[in-house]
């Protein structure tokens, strides 16, 4: 039989424990200058091109006013997503950068290599193209507001 099959209430349970654990986040998107990091327990990697916040607004870290918030979506496969009452914005904070990945920090953006930091990475692609983060911007413009309108990860 193989070990790894799970109830849906254990999958229901990963998706409210990563809920929970990402409560006020923040969202800091990458360029192609260099590849993504191997896991996300190492440093950053490629320029930062944008902060996401709630609203826009500045988010101080370790609290959860003006972070990201999520909510869980169950199912057979069990995924945490965007709060949809929401809204994620931030601006481009570089010109003519190609968007390539992305790190979802937990409310107290540790940043570095750190192997007891709550973060994830993943992918960064256009609207389709089946990315982690779709976006609607293949190049950035310095100050063009950036929206996540979508973000849905599995946890399973």
């Amino acid at each position: 039989m193989g070990f790894g099959r799970k109830s849906l209430g254990m999958i229901k349970a990963y998706a409210l424990a990563a809920v929970n654990m990402y409560e006020g986040a923040e969202l800091h998107l990458f360029d192609n200058s260099a590849t993504a990091p191997v896991d996300a327990s190492q440093a950053e990697s490629g320029l930062l091109i944008a902060i996401i916040t709630r609203d826009g607004a500045e988010h101080t870290q370790g609290q959860t006013l003006n972070g990201l918030m999520f909510e869980p979506k169950t199912g057979t496969e069990s995924t945490f997503k965007k709060l949809d009452s929401h809204n994620w914005r931030g601006v481009w904070l570089v010109d003519g950068k190609t968007p390539s990945h992305f790190r979802l920090y937990d409310k107290n953006v540790t940043t570095g290599q750190s192997p007891n930091a709550i973060r994830l990475d993943g992918d960064i692609g256009g609207v389709g193209s089946g990315a982690a983060l779709e976006l609607d911007v293949a190049v950035t413009t310095l100050n063009r507001e950036v929206v996540i309108e979508t973000f849905e990860l599995p946890c399973s």
